[in-house]
């Protein structure tokens, strides 16, 4: 599949879910204008390139950035801010040493190596954060780092570039299927929780 149509897919299974009913699971208690705000904005720049001397950055990349430095400035007090910004150092670490490793040892590949890096990012975000918006910045601000040290070391016709096909596919998956993770595993610890109560108090009935 070429770059760029992942991210395509994925976003069309989001709004259909977000129209179906899942909002409040997958994003909290956002409004659809502020929905369809971000979805308007990623069409849009998701294809308008800005040039900075010998850097080409795609609009997204600033755009994901901006929404996850305004979570991080919102997020109440300062413990919280750096655990929320070392949790995306983390992420933009692990991303940049998982595409580095899967380049150099093509053994570790099943299948597509960005779909994989993006899939671990996922669950490791999982791990380390499960509220909504928090999630949300910590993914993003990873891809934006893992990005930025990506595109230090490499240069394509001259140029380095931000914020292209790869990323956003790799973004869209890793945001999906993190949210989609948490979603389950909430719904089986709410589910075993409540069978485990339902066992105690007829097992305390006798």
């Amino acid at each position: 599949m070429n770059s760029g149509y992942l991210s395509f897919i994925l976003m069309s299974i989001t709004l259909i879910l977000l129209a179906s009913g899942w909002k409040t699971l997958y994003v909290g208690g956002v409004s659809h204008q502020r929905l369809l705000l971000f979805f308007a904005s990623w069409i849009v720049s998701a294809r308008l390139t800005v040039t900075v001397e010998n850097v080409h950055v795609r609009l997204v990349y600033a755009l994901i950035a901006a929404l996850s430095f305004l979570i991080l400035y919102r997020t109440q007090g300062i413990v919280h801010k750096v655990h929320l910004l070392s949790i995306g150092l983390l992420l933009g670490s692990l991303h940049f040493l998982l595409q580095q490793l899967l380049e150099m040892d093509p053994i570790l590949i099943i299948r597509n190596p960005a779909w994989e890096s993006a899939a671990i990012i996922a669950v490791v975000a999982v791990a380390v954060q499960r509220n909504c918006w928090e999630q949300f910045a910590a993914i993003s601000l990873g891809y934006v780092i893992g990005d930025l040290y990506q595109a230090g070391i490499r240069e394509i016709d001259g140029y380095h570039r931000l914020g292209y096909a790869a990323f956003q596919d790799q973004w869209w998956l890793s945001i999906f299927l993190a949210r989609t993770l948490t979603i389950v595993l909430q719904a089986a610890y709410t589910g075993c929780r409540s069978l485990l109560r339902s066992l105690f108090e007829r097992n305390g009935g006798r």
